[in-house]
This record gives C-alpha cells, sequence and structure tokens, in this order.
C-alpha cells in the first residue's frame, strides 16, 4: 500500500483501481495519469503474484472489475487466444454509465480507428492482389482530383504507413449535415499538406489518409466502404455481426448514440468511412486476428483450408523496411508513440491498433498469442485506458510463462 501512496503524491488525480479481490468494497487506487514504465511498477507490485495463481482469466476479471466499480469504464469485453481459436473471453460492467444493461459477448463495441487496419487497409491488399492497384502507384492515379495537391503524386503505400506528408483538417461547420465527404475532401485538397518539406516524410498519424484510401477503395471496386468490407471481409471471416451502420435494434456499447460512431468525421460522413465507423464484438475481432496470425489463412469448421490473404500482404501489413524510429505496417502499428501500452510485454515483433474508444488489438506471431479489448472510455473523459491496456496485455504475454 506505501507504493500506491507514493504514486498517489505524484499524481494528484483520481484513480482507476489496482488490484483487489474481485467485489472488494474498498480497492485499491491507481493513478490515472501513468506512464507505460509506471503501468509496470503497478502490474508487477500488485498483479504479478496474482498472476503466478490464478492466471490470465484471475487477472483479468480483477482489473475489468475495478475499473468498472471505479466508473473508469462502464463496461468492456476482451478476448484471448491463439491462431487455433479463443481461450479466454470475459465481459464486465453495462453499456454505459446510463445504461445499465450487462455488456457480454454478443455487445457490439464502436471500433473507432481499429477501422483502419480491420477494414480499410484489408481492403486495399485485397485489391492489391486482385491486380486493381499498385501501393506503388501515386493517390492521384486513383483519385485524379488530387494531382493538384502537393501530396497527389505520393504513393499509396505511404498513405498506408502514415508517411504521406498530410495533415488533418476541419470539416467547415455548415457542411456537417450536408454534403459533408465532399466538403471534407476539397478542404483536405486544399490545406491538407503539411507545410514544412522536412516534416513530409515521417510518420504522422492522421484519419486524413485512411479517408482518402476509403475512397479509394470506393472508386476502385465500385462498392461502397461499407458493402466491400462486408462481402470482401467480414463474411468470408464469418464475422457476422461487424460492419458499419448496425441494423436498428443492435445492443451497442453506448447505447444512447443509437450505435453510431463517435468519430465526429465517420458520424458526419453517415456512418461510413475510412478512418473509423466499424462496430464489432471481441470475439469477432478475435476471428480477424487468427487469420493474421495464420498468415492469412483460413480454416472453416470441416477443416477446409483458403488462403484469405497472401502471404506477402500479411508480411507488408505487418513490417516496416525502412527501419525507422516509427515503426509501422501497411496499416497495423508496430513500434510508435501508440504502441507501447497495448502491448505490455508482448514482443517486439508484435504489432496492432488501438482505437479512440479504448479498443485494442494486439498480435505476437512470436508467441502465436492475440488480445482484443473492446471498452467505451469516451463516456467518461480521457483516462486509465492506457494503465489498463498495459496491464492486461502484460498478463497475457505472460499466460503460459509460470
Amino acid at each position: 500500500m506505501r507504493f500506491f501512496g507514493i504514486l498517489l503524491a505524484v499524481f494528484v488525480s483520481t484513480s482507476f483501481s489496482g488490484a483487489a479481490e474481485p467485489g472488494s468494497p474498498d480497492p485499491r487506487p491507481v493513478p490515472v495519469v501513468l506512464s507505460c514504465a509506471e503501468a509496470a511498477a503497478i502490474y508487477h507490485s500488485t498483479y504479478k503474484e496474482e498472476m503466478s495463481r490464478g492466471g490470465l482469466e484471475s487477472v483479468a476479471r480483477a482489473i475489468l472489475e475495478q475499473a468498472v466499480q471505479t466508473r473508469r469504464i462502464p463496461g468492456a469485453s476482451i478476448a484471448f487466444g491463439d491462431g487455433s481459436g479463443i481461450s479466454l473471453a470475459l465481459s464486465r460492467g453495462t453499456l454505459s454509465l446510463e445504461n445499465a444493461t450487462p455488456v457480454n459477448s454478443e455487445t457490439l463495441y464502436d471500433l473507432a480507428s481499429m477501422t483502419k487496419v480491420i477494414a480499410t487497409a484489408t481492403a486495399i491488399m485485397i485489391l492489391r492482389e486482385r491486380g486493381l492497384l499498385s501501393l506503388s502507384s501515386p493517390l492521384q492515379e486513383y483519385l485524379p482530383e488530387f494531382a493538384k495537391a502537393g501530396f497527389g503524386k505520393v504513393p499509396l503505400e505511404r498513405f498506408l504507413r502514415h508517411r504521406a506528408g498530410i495533415r488533418d483538417v476541419a470539416l467547415p461547420a455548415k457542411h456537417w449535415w450536408r454534403n459533408a465527404k465532399k466538403a471534407y475532401l476539397s478542404k483536405l485538397l486544399k490545406d491538407g499538406l503539411v507545410p514544412d518539406p522536412s516534416q513530409r516524410q515521417r510518420f504522422s498519424y492522421t484519419d486524413a489518409a485512411y479517408i482518402l484510401l476509403g475512397e479509394v477503395v470506393e472508386r476502385v471496386s465500385g462498392l461502397r466502404l461499407d458493402a466491400f468490407a462486408r462481402l470482401e471481409i467480414f463474411e468470408p471471416l464469418g464475422m457476422k455481426r461487424t460492419g458499419y451502420l448496425p441494423p436498428v435494434g443492435s445492443v451497442c456499447a453506448r447505447a444512447l448514440r443509437s450505435c453510431r460512431p463517435h468519430d465526429p468525421l465517420a458520424y458526419a460522413f453517415g456512418g461510413v468511412a475510412g478512418n473509423a465507423g466499424v462496430f464489432s464484438t471481441a470475439t469477432e475481432v478475435a476471428l480477424f486476428a487468427q487469420m493474421i496470425l495464420n498468415r492469412g489463412l483460413l480454416v472453416d469448421r470441416q477443416g477446409r483450408q483458403r488462403q484469405f490473404l497472401s502471404t506477402d500482404s500479411i508480411r507488408f501489413m505487418t513490417s516496416d523496411p525502412e527501419h525507422s524510429v516509427d515503426l509501422r505496417g501497411l496499416g497495423f502499428d508496430i513500434d510508435t508513440a501508440y504502441s507501447c501500452a497495448p502491448r505490455g510485454d508482448f514482443s517486439r515483433e508484435s504489432f496492432g491498433h488501438t482505437g479512440y474508444t479504448g479498443t485494442s488489438l494486439w498480435i505476437d506471431p512470436l508467441a502465436h498469442k492475440f488480445l482484443v479489448l473492446l471498452t467505451n472510455e469516451v463516456d467518461i473523459a480521457k483516462g486509465p485506458i492506457s494503465a489498463i491496456r498495459w496491464c492486461l496485455a502484460k498478463s497475457a504475454a505472460d499466460e503460459g510463462r509460470f
């Protein structure tokens, strides 16, 4: 307890809890603002012994229950497993702070920026494999109106890695409800180029890059992005409830938004965008993770195999040949400022993606493990999600080590 007192003296803030026994009326506090090093200290001081006794399920239950009890998150669902399937699925909490309906394995969560890799980057790779586009071709080949932009000649590969020299722009207020996408693309054409030429080759995470890539998917395929993702990604993977624009009556975390995306641009675009907008369950995101772990191979219930994505596509999505300071695959985060918390103690070869709503997916090909965390942190102000992510990821990485 002295350790926690010291931390609280340093970080004067509200807290989510540490690792008191599940159901404890007085869970031990953990500061909201935590670096990964501080989260690691909490894990080793508080969870490591429980991990050696009860394993991942015991620790994950404690983390989620106490985060819910202290109102740091309304609810959450996790899925952990390997290429053969899910070994742990767990849900705790409610749809929102205002809606006491419990979350469960069927609850849909707003994936937010996880959409970038699960839908948009995967769609680009499918079109590439069919010979309908080239990663080395410039953006203007598929979106001719951007020939006038300073980034029109940049190849698609650099947009996928967030190294295209573009920046996010604001949607003009008068267009929030009418012609939103057209107005946004016009604004991006005019103001999207990073002003400083020396910064245009560097990693800079944006929504704009994936909004443009989503537009490329639509132009090349002739289908709206939501239709392409459903027909070519989600249905083949068995992700039957995953998609943009959940049907009326769906049960979603953030039910007060009627299953509309939190992301303001995706919302303004009618719920469909390359950067955000997909809803899914933890167990269905796990199906995507299994495909990636199996290097693009799908195995159905009858044991029949087929290649969903080529091994080359998986390699492109999960590696960075530039070996830069910020490592980014064609869709997946490998080693950037965004990766520390969801990676936990997974290997340096691991990769994944996060979302603003508190979601994350992390995959370790060396350990042959994945961890999905879906929650809805934005119902509260940004809080301790980095600590929750880190401690869960560390526990998942440690599973089987003891």
